[in-house]
């Protein structure tokens, strides 16, 4: 207790030195701009004002005119705000493809997951926590987290500046590293403006003009490429399915030897296993979504951008059970229901012939998550261990079509279904393999990995080692998360980080 009142006072010296030195020198010196309006600015934003006070001035420039445009459309209009804070940050990081191991430490010590549950809950955001550990606001509306942090700026003094397109953020000359601010050109309502700055954050998350600014500034950048992106498939009798999902399935990459020895930088041993995935899969219009596939797309990022969107997945329609079990399974049902018409539905494989997977508590799925789950027409689920109708007819007509059946299989009673036929439906079950011929964009949100390297990055305080009074935040940085609310966790975090770092330091000058 007695260090933490050591360190108010320490804050409240500061305050008084920092309030005599700027009006002395005007009001430059202590001017923070921050450069991007989304989620991760406007929170380096609050923070940074919330530890200067009336000590500095605060100003957001945003390009387009409309803030937090993200917050806006993330989660379907519900806006995914984070990931279950009852995880802990190691089970958390596990989320982040790029930046896990570097990103552990701000979220242990410095604003971790229940900081961030609390942050919006102590200004009257209900969140509620989903069976998949997304959490939201209990009003299912982006626009609740947009209000808290637009009236959280308007209270604290922060001003945002819309239609403000920056164009360059250079180091004035003049004076030594530490007295040196910024100089910062942006174009607002068509004209040209300049303002100084002493310190800058840059939250411009995956823009490219962010990217070249950072360039200019010394920064090395790792090669900004698309994550969280759904699979096209070309076939019109799967496409047929839109709308039809599965909620435990498990999708992998499929790589040849030929491509694991081309790509052996990318496809090393440690990455394999984060190749798999497992989770609900949608069909859609274009071909394959749905968290299994998001989060395939973000680990594998960077792999399929060099097999430019072309290559091979196979996946388990029931990820609790393999091939073996179901052939035995569809067996058995020819012997006790002889007389059943195959097409009727697929026959449900009991719980206890399921097999339960390690690390279902990170993915954040389990058997009994599914259990409860029915759906009477099978149109959008299933109850666990079972396909919907409609992707059991796909299926059977897979089969039919790979063995040249002269009778379709569906319009046969199970005492009329070969073994052969039983193998067959078994592998398209457990091991059904789909050609992806590109990518699509995922409706709710765009993320980008890559960004300035994190070897650039003090990452304790979200400071460039390149450049003096610069800090960054968000995903402008080589941090970019899997889909389920780590995305905006990434952004509470850093933008925490950078504008407390940012704050403290423009204190202590």
């Amino acid at each position: 207790m007695s260090r933490r009142r050591g360190d108010l006072l320490l804050l409240v010296l500061l305050h008084l030195l920092v309030a005599l030195y700027a009006h002395a020198h005007g009001a430059s010196n202590r001017r923070v701009v921050v450069v991007g309006g989304g989620a991760a600015g406007y929170f380096s934003a609050l923070q940074c004002k919330r530890v200067c006070r009336d000590n500095a001035d605060v100003l957001i420039l945003e390009a387009s005119m409309e803030t937090l445009a993200k917050v806006a459309i993330s989660g379907g209009g519900r806006c995914n705000v984070m990931h279950d804070p009852q995880k802990s940050p190691l089970v958390i990081s596990k989320g982040y493809p790029r930046g896990s191991k570097e990103l552990l430490g701000p979220l242990t010590s410095k604003f971790g997951p229940w900081d961030a549950f609390d942050w919006f809950t102590s200004r009257g955001v209900v969140l509620k926590t989903e069976d998949d550990g997304r959490v939201f606001p209990i009003t299912d509306k982006s626009q609740t987290i947009i209000d808290v942090l637009t009236n959280e700026a308007a209270s604290l003094g922060v001003v945002v500046c819309k239609g403000a397109r920056v164009i360059s953020v250079k180091k004035r000359q003049q004076g030594s590293e530490e007295e040196r601010g910024f100089v910062i050109e942006y174009m607002h309502e068509d004209k040209i403006e300049v303002l100084d700055a002493k310190k800058v954050i840059f939250a411009t998350g995956g823009a490219r003009p962010g990217y070249k600014m950072m360039r200019e500034l010394g920064h090395s950048l790792e090669e900004p490429l698309p994550s969280l992106f759904s699979f096209k498939v070309n076939d019109h009798k799967l496409l047929a399915l839109a709308g039809t999902s599965s909620r435990n399935a498990r999708v992998k990459l499929l790589v040849s030897k030929e491509v694991a020895k081309e790509h052996k930088a990318l496809l090393r041993p440690q990455m394999i296993p984060l190749l798999t995935q497992q989770g609900p899969i949608l069909v859609t219009h274009q071909g394959l979504s749905g968290p299994a596939i998001l989060r395939l797309s973000a680990y594998g990022a960077k792999i399929f951008h060099k097999l430019q969107y072309t290559f091979a997945v196979q996946i388990n329609w029931l990820r609790f059970t393999e091939k073996s079990t179901i052939a035995t399974h569809l067996k058995n049902e020819k012997e006790r229901h002889p007389q059943r018409l195959v097409g009727k539905g697929f026959p449900t494989v009991p719980l206890n012939l399921l097999m339960q997977d390690e690390d279902d508590e990170e993915v954040g799925a389990t058997i009994n998550d599914f259990s409860s789950n029915q759906d009477e027409d099978n149109e959008g689920g299933e109850e666990v261990g079972s396909l919907t109708r409609r992707l059991w007819h796909y299926l059977l007509a897979k089969a039919d079509t790979e063995l040249i059946t002269s009778t379709p299989i569906g319009t046969l009673k199970w005492a009329e279904v070969t073994n052969k036929m039983v193998e067959k439906i078994a592998s398209l079950v457990s091991e059904c393999e789909f050609q992806v011929t590109g990518r699509g964009q995922y409706r709710d949100e765009f993320v980008t990995c890559g960004g300035v390297s994190l070897k650039d990055i003090a990452i304790d305080e979200m400071a460039s080692k390149k450049v003096s009074g610069l800090y960054l935040c968000g995903e402008v940085v080589d941090v970019d998360g899997i889909t389920g609310g780590y995305n905006f966790m990434s952004a509470w975090c850093t933008g925490y980080v950078a504008g407390n770092s940012c704050g403290l330091s423009l204190l202590s000058n």
